[in-house]
């Protein structure tokens, strides 16, 4: 914190994640956000990946070219996201109604973007919902495709994909905030009967209009993934598969 806080163009440290939310472990990683006048923004960005190296046990960066934040990781197992944002263009967003911790906040710039951010909601448009479904269907027919030509691991990654988007509309169906990962803690924040069947509970759900083309798409669709998953298992574990992997 000392470092960031001795610059005065540094406006807002904050935390979020787990450590904001009380919930953190020793595996828990720290997301660390960085509020930056506008002068010093660039200059803080084109070193992101310079300043971790000064901090003791770094090991790597984990980073995206032109992207505003950079993951680092520490020895043993430690690792700290940044994000650098720009003061100027701070705006409220339902994303600060989730927990964070202020670390510091000279000018309360923090403390008014999070009291503005409250009234906020999420919201899905029709355009998310189609891309949504697409990708879907598109997940669960490579799929099939993949596992009859016998392409397993390609198999096993789109159900992973397919996964992923019944698991985001489990959170539309349950208004429930989304997460940056999709698949993060879903064990845990997920829909009872998703967790067991790999489905939201349709029977008692009240999707909003928007949502009813999602209710009946995943249906079918979460049963046929489990389907070929089931059947792609039941191929690796074959005898004659077993007897060609080892010869």
């Amino acid at each position: 914190m000392r470092f960031f806080s001795a610059d005065p163009a540094v406006k807002g440290l904050f935390l979020g994640g787990s450590l904001a939310a009380g919930n953190a472990d020793a595996w828990s990683d720290i997301d660390l956000r960085i509020v930056v006048t506008t002068d010093r923004h660039g200059y803080y960005v084109d070193r992101r990946r310079e300043n971790p190296k000064q901090w003791p046990g770094f090991l790597f960066n984990e980073w995206v070219p032109g992207a505003q934040h950079c993951v680092s990781h520490f020895r043993p197992f430690g690792k700290i996201d940044i994000f650098y944002y720009d003061a100027a263009v701070l705006a409220p967003s339902p994303w600060y109604r989730l927990p964070i911790r202020v670390l510091h906040d000279p000018e309360g710039i923090v403390a008014d973007i999070i009291e503005r951010s409250w009234g906020l909601t999420f919201t899905m448009s029709d355009d998310d919902l189609d891309f949504s479904i697409s990708k879907g269907l598109a997940a669960a027919h490579e799929t099939y495709r993949r596992a009859r030509r016998g392409e397993l691991f390609y198999a096993l990654s789109l159900l992973d994909e397919l996964r992923q988007h019944i698991m985001q509309a489990d959170d539309w169906l349950h208004d429930r905030t989304p997460e940056t990962a999709v698949a993060a803690k879903f064990d845990i924040r997920g829909a009872l009967q998703f967790s067991r069947r790999s489905r939201c509970p349709i029977a008692h759900a009240r999707p909003t209009p928007s949502c009813r083309r999602c209710v009946c798409w995943q249906k079918p669709i979460a049963r046929r993934s489990w389907s070929c998953m089931a059947s792609s298992a039941l191929r690796v574990r074959s005898p004659r598969t077993l007897r060609l992997s080892t010869s």
